[in-house]
């Protein structure tokens, strides 16, 4: 018998009754956390469930291992895009690309060469701890209450641009208001790919996301435009003086002189990064920051701690993190507590294959449910609860077991994790003990305030603002 033969006589995953026309669209209809919805419904069929979505099928893997098993086979290695996603995305950077041998490659480019541990300890230094500070110094002169995932998009923007970039005192007035251009433009392409779209279910009717298709490919030729200009202004730097400070694309500059990297791939990379972090360092502090602020007990636990270990006269850095045990259990909680990316970018099957002994045909959709698992209590004790004492290291000061637990995926598994993990983690750890030890976060009409999520490109608190008040 042939393998395929082999795979068309295994069962179908099982699933709830599918309605004419709109299938399970009536029972995943939370439009703000159908990822909620989706693992609600999944927990009554087990680790892989079919559902469909309008014409569209669809199966959920909540469970590690199996999520380990898919991401391991050929016939489930590339990203669904909907189509607006397609138009602006690259196909030739890391994200969104299919995984052959140029996409390996370059993923050891980038592990090895950008997001290794001394290469994320240079950028710490050169640009997350200067441009957090802005960041600080911007809240602390505004004495109302902010709107905090728009501060923190912003100010993780402004730490990837760096990043990649780099960044001079002598910048001109058209390099600040091309980069403000970029923003806007990014914050669109995080709006649009978050939107609704009747046309990823029911594929008959993109004939109304026409005007939107049209619209991205003007953000995506301008927005590729706005990159190709500042990766120019880098070499131009270069150029002019060799001993610059370096960024990222004075590596991929590097790599394109030696004939090992296309500008091509240079801009998709910046792109990556740009559409990536923002999003997703800016939910996650928003994430820390909610619930810390709703939680005064910890908030001042955390206080107590930096003050121990830091002092009110030193800033903390990535070299205290070992000093701060409960502030950082706070953060590896929070990014299970309220995961980021619920869900990641769906896979295709474009070929029938086999998961954890089901069928899944060609054409369907295949997501990783992180958020399931997140909140599996095969895995968690009390898993719908924020303790962060659960990612405290034991008593013989080996690390959590919570850490290594293999429930623990915020940043995904298998090929697909998020290579800038380490990028990300740094980003998100500077931005909160350096905010918790400059202020004290309250809540301006006493609270608490929602803890509800809102889907997106990163799933980010429902909009809240906090007073921060300096601690000095």
């Amino acid at each position: 018998m042939s393998a395929n033969s082999a795979v068309s006589m295994l069962p179908n995953p099982p699933g709830p009754m599918a309605l004419p026309i709109i299938g399970n669209l009536h029972q995943l209809r939370d439009p703000t956390a159908p990822h909620i919805a989706i693992s609600k419904v999944a927990r009554r069929y087990g680790d892989v469930v079919r559902f469909r979505l309008g014409s569209v099928p669809m199966v959920v893997l909540s469970h590690p291992e199996v999520i380990r098993e898919a991401c391991a086979k050929d016939e489930l290695s590339e990203r669904w895009l909907s189509d607006t996603l397609s138009t602006l995305s690259p196909a030739s950077g890391l994200i969104f690309a299919e995984p052959n041998d140029d996409w390996r490659e370059l993923s050891k480019f980038t592990q090895a060469e950008m997001f290794g541990n001394s290469e994320v300890a240079m950028l710490g230094r050169e640009h997350f701890i200067p441009t957090i500070d802005q960041t600080l110094d911007r809240l602390a002169e505004a004495g109302a209450p902010e709107p905090m995932r728009q501060v923190l998009f912003a100010s993780a923007f402004n730490l990837t641009f760096r990043s990649l970039f780099g960044w001079h005192q002598t910048e001109s007035d058209e390099f600040n208001e091309l980069k403000d251009e970029l923003l806007a433009r990014v914050a669109w392409f995080e709006s649009a790919v978050s939107a609704p779209a009747p046309a990823d279910v029911f594929p008959q009717l993109r004939f109304l996301r026409r005007g939107m298709i049209r619209e991205s490919a003007a953000q995506r030729d301008r927005r590729d435009q706005l990159i190709g200009w500042f990766i120019e202004s880098v070499a131009r730097r270069r150029a002019a003086d060799p001993q610059s400070a370096s960024c990222w694309v004075d590596v991929m500059l590097d790599r394109e002189e030696e004939g090992k990297l296309r500008r091509e791939v240079t801009r998709a990379l910046c792109m990556d990064m740009l559409g990536a972090v923002p999003s997703g360092v800016g939910a996650a502090v928003s994430w820390v920051m909610l619930l810390v602020g709703n939680r005064p007990a910890v908030q001042t636990r955390i206080h107590e701690e930096l003050d121990r270990a830091v002092g009110r006269n030193e800033r903390p850095t990535e070299d205290h993190r070992a000093d701060l045990p409960y502030t950082l259990a706070c953060v590896a909680e929070s990014l299970r507590h309220r995961t980021v990316a619920p869900t990641g970018i769906p896979h295709i099957a474009h070929a029938d294959t086999e998961v954890a002994g089901f069928r899944i045909d060609a054409g369907t959709r295949v997501v990783m449910n992180s958020w399931a698992i997140h909140h599996d209590p095969r895995f968690w004790d009390a898993p719908d609860e924020f303790i962060p004492d659960r990612f405290l290291p034991q008593p013989d000061g080996a690390p959590s077991s919570a850490l290594t637990n293999p429930g623990y995926i915020p940043f995904g598994v298998g090929n697909r994790r998020c290579t800038g993990d380490r990028f990300a983690v740094s980003a998100i750890w500077l931005h909160t003990v350096r905010i918790l030890h400059r202020f004290r976060l309250d809540i301006p009409d006493g609270g608490p305030l929602s803890e509800d999520e809102v889907w997106g490109l990163s799933t980010a608190p429902k909009p809240y603002k906090l007073l921060l008040s300096p601690r000095e």
